[in-house]
């Protein structure tokens, strides 16, 4: 059986005093302005490189609700490129 990585959630980060944080969002259409908007953001971490490319930092708070990802290292490499490994132990 293949260990399967699993799965992020949509991520985008915004600059911060010290590095980028990074938050996951949700978005719904709206009819009227004929546009999507965001309608929630939670903050799941921290890149602390000042281009905003890096090791995603997870907060202590993500990891308690999402404990799987505490034994992956996601990695920002691009616009909307991450990638997911495993920690080797």
């Amino acid at each position: 059986m293949l260990d399967e990585k699993p799965l992020l959630p949509k991520l985008v980060t915004n600059r911060a005093k010290f590095g980028h944080s990074v938050l996951t969002y949700k978005n719904q259409w709206d009819s009227k302005a004929k546009m999507s908007k965001r309608i929630s953001g939670k903050t799941i971490g921290r890149i602390l490189s000042d281009d905003g490319l890096g090791q995603i930092v997870f907060s202590s708070k993500f990891l308690k609700e999402n404990p799987l990802w505490k034994d992956y290292i996601v990695t920002k490499v691009g616009r909307g490129q991450y990638t997911v490994e495993k920690k080797l132990l």
